[in-house]
């Protein structure tokens, strides 16, 4: 007698459906903020977090007119026409990175963007910088960056972060329920004013302790 569970063909089959159809669900609620995926916004209390630990937003690098106008509201910001990681970067900025490919590459848009803000705060062309992580799985793609997250002041929310999509015609943005997955927020304090680089840190404390983070982690540098 064989030892091989026999299944009837029409309980196999609607394995089958159900995989399917739960394969596309899961598909569905991770395209919210997927690598293709390159148009999503930052939840207003998020950017006005940034706005009150750096002291004011100077560049958003990756934004666009209606993002600009509806959430972000920083002094300079560049479009995916103007191809902000490669534009000049300069004082206090605020990075929620597009998700994809460099075209003509697979080297993912979120470890160019990242690697550019760390070389520009490194060498003073950034005052400081709060970095929106889309995903914790970035923690893992980052491993070998030459900076980690983890080096720096980084909270990992309890909830989710419901970011948002465009309204329609123009309209306010609306969110689109939290992601498949949890999130994360870096700060880059000040390196050049330590001073300032302090107050930018304690103001990341407290912002985080007003958010409600219970249950949430607030991780210090390595």
């Amino acid at each position: 007698m064989s030892d091989e569970l026999y299944v009837a063909p029409d309980v196999l089959d609607e394995l089958a459906r159900l995989r399917a159809e739960n394969a596309k669900l899961t598909a569905k609620k991770s395209a919210k903020h997927s690598m293709e995926s390159d148009d999503w916004g930052t939840p207003i209390a998020y950017v006005e977090l940034a706005r009150r630990v750096l002291g004011g937003i100077d560049l958003d690098p990756c934004c666009s007119a209606y993002w600009h106008h509806w959430t972000v509201k920083s002094t300079r910001y560049y479009t995916l026409e103007d191809d902000g990681l490669t534009c000049p970067w300069s004082g206090r900025v605020l990075l929620n990175p597009p998700g994809g490919y460099v075209p003509g590459t697979r080297r993912s848009k979120v470890r160019v963007a990242w690697e550019r803000l760390v070389e520009a705060w490194r060498l003073g062309e950034v005052e400081a910088a709060v970095w929106i992580g889309y995903s914790l799985e970035q923690l893992v793609q980052l491993q070998d960056a030459p900076a980690h997250p983890l080096q720096f002041w980084t909270l990992v929310p309890a909830t989710r972060i419901d970011f948002l999509r465009r309204g329609a015609n123009g309209g306010p943005p609306t969110p689109v329920g939290s992601p498949a997955h949890g999130n994360y927020i870096t700060l880059l304090h000040s390196l050049y004013a330590p001073a300032e680089g302090r107050a930018q840190a304690e103001r990341f404390r407290d912002e985080a302790r007003a958010l409600g983070v219970q249950g949430g982690a607030l991780v210090r540098p390595l």
